[in-house]
């Protein structure tokens, strides 16, 4: 065993030994590890070593330690020395400047210039020589101001010469010219001024130039404004006469610019909702039926729908933009007279709209535009459609021609309710009340009057009527004021309505009246074909009228045209033309083709049946066969059940078996349906219907129609009068429904198990 207090001496020495090596006492500073070395280091590279040199003696001095920053001191002495060896070329240099006072200006500057660069080749290195910033100050004082900021002679020589002659030519010619130019605009200015002052003073109607020569006044006024934005050059020194002159192409300017811009037909838009807000759809309304008003060639064979003007097809009309920007463009187009024309709509709560209408900034026109203007019991019209019809008019009162397709209409109303009731969707006595106002507030409008006559003689019966009728179309064809060629379109439809009524006028005369009528429908075909040839082919109008005149030509003498006209379908009036034609001819079959378009459309039975050229056509079994009537599958449709109506269905008494099921005393107590024969008379129609076999499904409601035309109201009253078959198949055939054999013999069998 090991004796403890042996190794207790030992292990303590070795312990404080350990210790002494792990905390060791601080050494002194090191040389380089001065914070002064670095800051010596920096003042040197920064060209001042002579500072670097002081720094480090002042802290040998404080530290008491010699040996410090060795390297630095070492360097920075280098730099000193250095620079010390420039300073005997540096003097030398400002030695040889000074030797050439009262020498040429330039080899004094370059000898100073001389001193200066070997003077900063010192002060490069070493910043703080005093005999270099000497040599450098001196110099600054004898280099000429204008070579004090140069470091590259040659290169700054350059520039100043450079400067010298930009400001030699801004002086002669950049600032004369701007002066000259800026005379010239205020020159401009001014003459815009005048065109527009002319715009406003001028209150009458503008002609209106065709695109040649507005082209060419267009031309004349860029050309003047140019003219005189060059006048400032030779105004200056310009004689009498020249000034004289040049005021002649101010004034010649400013009128022609105001004769372009007042002859321009530029429209801006803008509809307002009863909240005074932009109401875009009502302003695309607008756009939309001026386009169709005063745009648009001549629609309506017979009767004008809207008017022939289209003076404003192509033109600008634009409604207003909401946003700043478009609101400030729109008040330069106002301002520089561009835009000339503006319209502002708003629409009231009580559906009534007023609009206001200026022209350059003057008001020209304001209206009402009535919803009902005949009172809340006549039709009622569209404001916005009406609001078309008070800008054309307004238009026209501002141009001195292009609006010959009004044919005399001076009062917007008229024009609006003419187009109201001509496309409109209105039963013929409101036309007729519509177009008896148009007429009252401006008998002038011709197509009003037309449109009138129209719906009162048309389709009349009455041979004298008829006779007057066309006395009076053919009295406004020859008038002198619906001469020309703008009233072409009038003449042609007023033609080709006298001349289809003077043909179908042939059927229902006889003798000497019949060869007159058949005479003066030839004049009037002759005419009529006339006129149509001059209309232009590339006109929608013109190409639709010319094949029926053509047709109208050859039902007056008897020929049918050449195929190019009968060959094409697809017109309702050429093909109604053609179908008279071929029934005059006696070709039933093309006839009954022809009608084809017509059948298909409303009220085409009625026509047909009414017209004299095609009445035998209408009843032959070839036409019902082709064209069948439409049988009607409501018992409440027909007689006697359809006065009674409203109060059977609304009982839900609708079919036969419902009304056979209740009793006469249940029945007289629906509503007006009270009186003992009344409920009779109802109840046994109706058990004759029940008795009906579902193969006459489609004809039972027309049979009993015609029974009850008859006198019969039982099936007692079949048993005691016997109603033909033959009769009833006549009844049905004037609804224009055929009754075959087997049909014949459906309803006899009918009829028989129906008689009690």
């Amino acid at each position: 065993m090991v004796n403890s207090k042996r190794l207790g001496t030992p292990l303590l020495v070795l312990a404080a030994g350990v210790f002494v090596l792990a905390f060791p006492a601080p050494p002194a500073v090191a040389a380089s590890d001065s914070p002064v070395c670095p800051v010596a280091e920096d003042l040197t590279d920064a060209h001042h070593p002579q500072k670097a040199l002081a720094l480090i003696a002042a802290a040998r001095d404080d530290a008491a330690l010699p040996a410090i920053c060795g390297p630095e001191e070492s360097a920075a002495a280098e730099k000193v020395a250095e620079a010390a060896t420039l300073v005997p070329a540096a003097t030398k240099a400002e030695t040889d400047a000074k030797d050439l006072d009262g020498a040429d200006e330039a080899a004094l500057v370059e000898g100073w210039r001389a001193a200066l660069t070997a003077a900063n080749a010192v002060l490069a290195i070493d910043a703080d020589n005093v005999e270099a910033q000497g040599i450098r100050d001196r110099a600054d004082t004898h280099i000429p101001k204008a070579a004090e900021q140069a470091v590259d002679s040659n290169a700054f020589t350059r520039v100043d010469a450079d400067e010298s002659e930009w400001k030699k030519f801004k002086k002669s010619v950049v600032d004369p010219l701007s002066t000259l130019l800026l005379a010239g605009l205020a020159v401009v200015l001014g003459i815009a001024v005048a065109a527009r002052l002319l715009l406003l003073l001028w209150s009458g109607t503008w002609p209106r130039f065709t695109l040649k020569a507005l082209t060419m006044l267009s031309v004349a006024g860029a050309v003047t404004a140019i003219v005189a934005l060059a006048s400032p050059w030779w105004l200056d020194s310009a004689k009498p006469w020249l000034v004289g002159w040049t005021i002649a192409i101010y004034a010649a300017s400013a009128v022609s610019w105001a004769i372009v811009l007042g002859s321009r037909m530029r429209l801006t838009v803008q509809v307002r909702d009863a909240a005074g807000k932009e109401d875009e759809g009502a302003a695309t309304q607008l756009i939309a039926m001026l386009r169709e008003l005063g745009g648009d060639p001549p629609a309506g064979l017979e009767v004008p729908r809207g008017t022939d003007v289209d003076v404003l097809n192509g033109k600008a009309i634009t409604d207003v933009k909401n946003g700043w920007l478009a609101a400030a463009l729109t008040a330069m187009q106002v301002l520089l007279g561009v835009t000339p024309w503006r319209v502002v709509v708003d629409l009231r709560q009580s559906g009534e709209a007023h609009a206001v209408m200026t022209r350059n900034g003057r008001n020209v026109g304001s209206a009402v535009l009535e919803k009902c203007p005949l009172g809340s019991a006549g039709p009622s019209v569209d404001t916005v459609d009406m609001a078309a019809a008070f800008v054309l008019l307004r238009l026209s009162d501002g141009y001195g021609s292009g609006f010959d397709g009004l044919v005399g209409a001076q009062d917007w109303r008229s024009v609006g309710w003419q187009y109201a009731a001509t496309t409109g969707d209105f039963k013929k006595d409101q036309k007729i009340d519509l177009l008896s106002h148009a007429i009252d507030v401006d008998p002038e409008n011709l197509a009003a009057q037309i449109a009138f006559r129209h719906e009162l003689d048309r389709s009349s019966a009455d041979d004298a009527v008829l006779e007057r009728y066309v006395a009076w179309l053919y009295a406004r064809v020859v008038e002198p004021k619906n001469a020309g060629t703008k009233c072409r379109p009038i003449r042609v439809r007023l033609l080709h309505t006298a001349t289809a009524v003077t043909l179908n006028r042939r059927h229902q005369l006889a003798g000497e009246q019949k060869d007159q009528a058949r005479r003066c429908g030839k004049e009037l075909a002759g005419l009529l074909l006339a006129e149509v040839a001059e209309l232009s082919v590339e006109d929608p109008f013109g190409r639709s009228l010319r094949p029926v005149a053509k047709v109208l030509h050859g039902i007056a003498y008897g020929y049918v045209p050449d195929a190019v006209v009968t060959s094409a379908l697809g017109s309702t009036t050429l093909d109604y033309d053609l179908a008279c034609l071929y029934a005059e001819q006696g070709d039933t079959k093309e006839a009954i083709n022809r009608l084809a378009p017509v059948m298909a459309g409303t009220g085409g039975r009625d026509e047909v049946s009414s017209d004299p050229f095609l009445i035998d056509l209408a009843k032959s079994t070839e036409f019902l066969t082709r064209y069948p009537g439409t049988p009607r599958s409501d018992m409440l449709d027909v007689d006697p059940f359809k006065p009674h109506a409203y109060r059977l269905r609304a009982a839900g008494l609708t079919t036969p078996r419902s009304l056979v099921a209740l009793s006469i005393s249940q029945l007289a107590t629906i509503g007006d349906v009270r009186t003992y024969v009344l409920v009779r008379r109802l109840r046994g129609l109706a058990e004759i219907l029940v008795h009906a076999p579902s193969g006459t499904a489609k004809l039972k409601y027309e049979v009993i129609e015609v029974l009850y035309e008859h006198g019969i109201r039982s099936g007692r009253d079949l048993e005691r009068q016997a109603v033909h078959v033959a009769t009833i198949a006549a009844a049905l055939r004037k609804r224009a429904l055929l009754l075959d054999e087997s049909g014949r013999r459906l309803i006899f069998d009918w009829l028989q198990s129906a008689a009690r």
